[in-house]
């Protein structure tokens, strides 16, 4: 279950860093839901905000949050609009699959 673990974070990793290394910055801009736990919380209790921290300090890059909430009216595609698609962010720690937003790979 470790082994699992360790490699899937590596895939985020390298995934997080070609989207982060078309734009060089300071920090890994993170959106996320303020109160959505077990996901995220802006305590950084969520286990997406863990996720966030490890991939940030894989970049070396201090992490950065821009809070919505994904139960808005329009749901997840209109977080996605409002966060990610207006460059408020660089990254989302998950996308559903088969999301009609954006272009997701098979699980």
């Amino acid at each position: 279950m470790v082994r699992i673990n360790s490699i899937l974070l590596v895939e985020i990793v390298a995934s997080v860093a070609l989207v982060a290394g078309l734009a060089p910055a300071q920090a890994l801009r993170v959106c996320a839901d303020p109160d959505y736990l077990p996901y995220s919380n802006r305590a950084g209790q969520g286990f997406e905000n863990k996720i966030a921290e490890a991939v940030a300090k894989a970049l070396g890059k201090r992490l950065e949050y821009n809070w919505a909430s994904y139960r808005g009216h329009g749901g997840f595609e209109e977080f996605l609009a409002r966060t990610l698609d207006s460059g408020k962010c660089d990254t989302v720690m998950d996308i559903p699959y088969g999301s009609r937003a954006e272009r997701t790979t098979a699980p």
